[in-house]
């Protein structure tokens, strides 16, 4: 009835609930703006640190809902007009595009979904908020393929889009001019990259790519962002995209090892990728297709062994590094956030949270996630949601006497308890390796560890669970009843994808690039 009406917010004790964000008539109160006033209030009037959450289905409207929060608390700070915030505040708000473009991407749900958790710290001082952002959970997966319908991060496509705009003119805008050299390099369709061009979606309707990509480097420019390392940092990226059009076949006098294919070609994949990274062509081809062991001899030396990679060992390294490439550089973005907002906090401060001022917490989390493709990322997003649900849970029941007081017809078993889920997946701890994702850690320690002879362990020891069955005709997939519905998710990636580490080689040549933004990246 509420919603027929127009009144897509309604409280139920502490919580917001949002039925639909859909644009039209600002709603009257409650309204999401009333949480947050709530929140800043609990500041400065009981001095006491806040945490506002945000979370509910993919695609129910979280991130526009954080950005109504964020927007009213840095508003709030600077008094309630845009003229009086200040500097801070203002980078508060500008640091939102600038993670969109890097970690948002279209979902068949959603057409700007954050694909990370955020959790923003706004402290208060004397009126003025700040501090940064901790983010979490990149799906770095998403980099080497989507599925159908879908788009990678937001980035690639708005770089290579404002590119062919410019291109198009005849002459590139000043603020390009000194991005020229290495947004060339992207200037390529998006049907050009293996990592786009597999899901046949890359347009988003409705959206200026370009001018997004404006507001992405304007953003950059506002956090101190040189022109030298605003280049940097996009070749960082476009390297990603040119890594996965580096393709492999075996040598003619060796059938198990690898060498790239048209190694030599002067415009290809492995001579771009290079020229970006920083590294030669050999080098990169060397870390791709061969690994090197060091080993001790008889006489106690050290040795150093050479070993040659099959082509789909080089495929999977190759994936590994664009990976690991990405959320690097994701993570060096969000620091360089981080370090401007957190600026003027003593370092004593960082480390001692009871010298802190209050605060205000916004945590926006990945929604309940199910497609006809499941794999280990949804099992972590949805196991993330097992336990927001825990927690709402207890505080419905908290408030039983507010719904009698009001009247509220409710029956407790609308909200069953889902504590049985979260044993199933985290384990318990009164039994020793029980839990879906203790058991895959402990898979992917042995050597031999593979899919099949997990998913046949858990079949093992949960095939008279009521919350766990095994998928006949797909042995290697099993399904998990959810609070919010079952789900199936194939095995197939889960220990590759947990164990997501890159070798002792990709790291030495990375550190010996002659780009300083590649040798600082922070790479596992």
């Amino acid at each position: 009835a509420r919603f027929e009406m127009g009144l897509v917010y309604t409280y139920t004790g502490p919580m917001l609930l949002a039925v639909d964000l859909a644009p039209g008539e600002p709603s009257p109160y409650p309204h999401v703006f009333g949480a947050a006033r709530e929140a800043y209030q609990g500041v400065w009037q009981a001095g006491v640190s806040q945490t506002v959450l945000v979370s509910g289905e993919s695609g129910a409207g979280k991130t526009e809902t954080t950005k109504f929060v964020m927007r009213f608390l840095a508003l709030a700070g600077a008094g309630g007009t845009e003229d009086s915030m200040s500097v801070i505040e203002r980078r508060v708000l500008e640091s939102v595009p600038l993670l969109e473009a890097l970690g948002n991407a279209k979902t068949l749900r959603n057409d700007n979904s954050s694909r990370f958790g955020k959790y923003t710290e706004l402290q208060f001082r004397s009126g003025s908020a700040l501090r940064g952002a901790n983010c979490y959970l990149l799906e770095k997966v998403r980099v080497i393929g989507v599925q159908p319908g879908e788009r990678s991060f937001h980035i690639f496509y708005q770089a290579g889009t404002r590119w062919q705009k410019a291109s198009e003119s005849s002459r590139v805008a000043s603020d390009l001019a000194p991005l020229a050299a290495v947004l060339e390099r992207g200037s390529l369709s998006a049907h050009d990259f293996v990592y786009l061009e597999r899901s046949g979606c890359s347009e988003l309707q409705g959206h200026d790519e370009a001018a997004d990509f404006d507001e992405t480097l304007a953003a950059l420019r506002a956090f101190g962002a040189a022109e030298a390392e605003i280049e940097e940092v996009l070749a960082a990226i476009l390297a990603v995209l040119h890594l996965g059009n580096i393709s492999f076949v075996a040598p003619a006098s060796n059938s198990e090892g690898s060498e790239v294919s048209n190694r030599n070609q002067a415009d290809g994949a492995l001579a771009i990728t290079s020229e970006l990274l920083g590294v030669s062509p050999e080098e990169l081809e060397a870390t791709l297709c061969r690994r090197v062991m060091k080993v001790v001899d008889e006489r106690a030396s050290h040795q150093k062994i050479t070993q040659s990679r099959s082509v789909a060992q080089a495929l999977e390294g190759r994936d590994a590094l664009a990976r690991h490439l990405y959320g690097a550089v994701f993570s060096s973005v969000v620091g360089r956030v981080n370090d401007v907002l957190g600026a003027d906090v003593s370092q004593e401060q960082q480390l001692r949270r009871d010298l802190r001022p209050p605060f205000v917490g916004v945590l926006d989390i990945f929604g309940f996630e199910f497609f006809q493709s499941n794999s280990f990322e949804q099992l972590c997003i949805n196991f993330t949601n097992e336990l927001l649900q825990q927690y709402f849970n207890e505080v419905i029941f908290e408030h039983e006497a507010l719904y009698a007081r009001e009247r509220v017809q409710w029956d407790p078993l609308d909200f069953p308890d889902n504590k049985a889920v979260v044993e199933l997946l985290g384990g318990s701890g009164g039994s020793v390796l029980s839990g879906i994702f203790p058991m895959l850690d402990e898979e992917c320690n042995l050597a031999g560890g593979s899919p099949e002879s997990w998913c046949n362990k858990l079949q093992a020891r949960y095939s008279a669970s009521k919350l766990y069955q095994a998928v006949m005709k797909r042995r290697e997939n099993f399904i998990i009843k959810h609070f919010a519905g079952p789900v199936e998710y194939e095995s197939e990636a889960f220990l590759r994808k947990n164990k997501d580490t890159l070798t002792a080689d990709v790291l030495e040549c990375m550190k010996a690039s002659s780009r300083a933004f590649v040798r600082q990246l922070g790479f596992p």
